[in-house]
């Protein structure tokens, strides 16, 4: 699991080094992350991106499958946002999205 998550802040850190979205940053190390630890359990883990979910009208980052079946759901946010929903206005985009 160290050498996971090893690889996994090495590419965080090489990406946020670039001139792109630092949300984005986090896609591809997070996929790969993910992945890993499905293999290291025995599973075959898929990380479907950008699905939505039309009856809560929201798109999180990841749909995780095992199986064929989507089992739950992953929203990155930037390094730095913070994840504390009472610290995002009403009517912010994340405030929606946690609601």
């Amino acid at each position: 699991m160290a050498h996971l998550v090893t690889v996994f802040a090495r590419e965080v850190a090489a990406k946020l080094r670039g001139d792109g979205s630092r949300e984005d940053a986090l896609t591809t190390p997070v996929e790969t992350l993910l992945r890993g630890m499905g293999r290291r359990q025995g599973i075959s883990l898929v990380a479907y991106g950008q699905i939505p979910i039309p009856s809560l009208r929201v798109r999180p980052d990841f749909a995780i499958g095992i199986s064929n079946r989507i089992i739950g759901h992953i929203e990155l946010k930037a390094p730095g946002k913070g994840v504390d929903p009472t610290r995002w206005p009403p009517k912010d985009h994340d405030r929606r999205q946690w609601e």
